[in-house]
């Protein structure tokens, strides 16, 4: 049914009727894993040139909010049959016409501007080109697209880049952060001064702000840096301005980890560890799940829970109380919340939720006799342990769902025979379809929200301090820092972070 159902709204974006067309780009907005596909076929072809601006328009931002469109429109643009139709498809990522990638000096024979060969295969020289010629796109995304995409391919387009930064090409100062998602120690030594430049004058008056925070941090009650560098075992900090030490830990911030090169090993884990300055008393400290950890290995479920108690119990025994927190959102299985509490070298609470399970509320230590604490009790012992100093964070109220996924559901049923009876309409269309029963964007409940009072986030503020209450209030004394495990010397200096 997938195949018909791309030829009908195929049919539907390139119909001569302009109201049809409409309504077709429509359904194809609510039906999103199919907009490449059937809109760069429109673009193909001089034909459809009629369908062209709208679907322009829509292909564009698919390919500014998605990597994996951006990544096989390369290819696309590549094998473009000629120049008209290169011209048009790299105008959907921001060229100008008549745009072309740079050459490389291959063989004695240097194009203009003249850029050394990337150490890659010959196969991917193009790309590369490409993806050079694209950091000079007006448009952010794609930019920022360019950049990870040359970051994946590894250092060796690093003497390509710092070419790039000596040139006058438009996508010289994207460049510095294609090298910098690399390997800080790509960086061109003129480069490297003037990031620790602007990172101390940015640290002399940089104001907190609030962090929604994705992964797991502990909070310790002390101010002294060195000492918290010490108790995780952590080397050569690099001193970094707030913005810049949160990023990769934010959910719908402006920076999220690469995995380690293609070849390197994918783990999907950011190798430095943050240590913030000290606010309103508190250090926290980020790591993603297994940076910490002796193989390195990141552990799943109960297993990294349990880890995170021990840690946070032996931190206990030096800062007199440690606290650990976890918040993941990702929309499906790895949505969790948990804290602890430990004091003087014993876990004295936890509450560990998994979003996605009936019932998968965690309560503990329990008692001798095996009782597990009871939601009342567990309220009473934050109401017992809540200072009543923090600040609450200030949350935007969120919009009414206007998703039109149910318009959109009515029209396949209509448009296409109905499975038999027993089955969902959904698996028949595509196996791999969201459930159409299901808006395509949705909001938790409150109970799944920040209005769930056992939320990490909801806990933290309470009891130590919430990286979402920071502000203009929160007391700052020292510089945040990025660390790496002593134990793994090898451990990558990387990241195009926002200073």
């Amino acid at each position: 049914m997938g195949d018909a159902l791309v030829a009908k709204l195929f049919a539907e974006v390139t119909d001569v009727d302009p109201e049809v067309r409409r309504k077709g780009l429509e359904r194809l907005a609510d039906w999103g894993g199919y907009i490449y596909n059937v809109l760069v076929e429109v673009l193909r072809y001089e034909k459809y040139s009629y369908a062209w601006p709208d679907c322009a328009d829509m292909l564009s931002e698919d390919l500014c909010d998605s990597k994996i469109s951006f990544g096989v429109f390369i290819d696309d643009l590549i094998e473009a049959p000629n120049e008209v139709v290169f011209d048009r498809f790299a105008g959907l990522l921001g060229l100008p016409a008549g745009t072309h990638p740079p050459r490389f000096a291959i063989d004695g024979h240097s194009g203009d501007p003249e850029l050394p060969a990337p150490a890659v295969s010959a196969g991917l020289h193009q790309r590369v080109a490409v993806l050079v010629a694209l950091l000079g796109s007006p448009l952010e995304r794609v930019r920022q697209n360019a950049v990870w995409s040359l970051a994946e391919l590894g250092p060796g387009v690093a003497p390509v880049l710092r070419a790039v930064r000596d040139t006058r090409m438009l996508g010289r100062r994207a460049a510095i952060s294609a090298l910098a998602e690399l390997d800080w120690a790509e960086l061109g030594t003129a480069d490297q001064a003037l990031v620790q430049r602007l990172i101390r004058v940015k640290q002399l008056t940089e104001v907190p702000r609030p962090v929604i925070p994705q992964g797991e941090w502990y909070a310790l009650p002390t101010t002294d840096q060195a000492a918290v560098l010490a108790a995780f075992d952590l080397r050569d900090p690099v001193p970094v301005t707030m913005r810049m030490g949160f990023a990769p830990w934010q959910l719908d911030g402006p920076w999220r980890p690469l995995p380690e090169y293609i070849g390197y090993g994918i783990t999907g884990a950011y190798g430095q560890v943050f240590v913030t300055p000290a606010l309103d008393g508190w250090t926290l400290v980020f790591a993603d799940g297994g940076v910490l950890s002796a193989d390195g290995n990141v552990a799943d479920g109960e297993v990294a829970f349990a880890a995170a108690q021990h840690r946070c119990a032996e931190l206990s025994r030096r800062f007199g109380k440690a606290h650990w927190y976890l918040e993941t959102e990702s929309g499906g299985c790895w949505d969790q919340s948990g804290w602890c509490v430990a004091d003087k070298g014993e876990v004295v609470r936890y509450c560990y939720y998994d979003f996605d399970i009936e019932g998968g509320v965690q309560i503990g230590p329990a008692a001798e006799s095996g009782r597990q604490p009871t939601i009342e009790e567990l309220r009473a012992w934050v109401n017992e342990h809540d200072p009543g100093t923090g600040v609450p964070p200030v949350r935007p109220e969120i919009p009414p769902n206007e998703s039109t996924d149910e318009k959109f559901t009515a029209w396949v049923l209509e448009n296409f025979a109905p499975p038999p009876q027993g089955e969902t309409s959904h698996e028949d269309i595509d196996d791999n379809a969201d459930d159409l029963d299901e808006p395509l964007d949705t909001h938790r409940d409150e109970e799944e929200s920040g209005g769930w009072e056992f939320r990490s986030l909801e806990v933290a503020w309470r009891l130590s301090v919430s990286p979402e209450a920071l502000g203009p209030h929160t007391r700052v004394q020292g510089t945040g820092v990025l660390a790496v495990p002593a134990g793994k010397p090898h451990s990558r200096r990387y990241g195009a972070l926002p200073i």
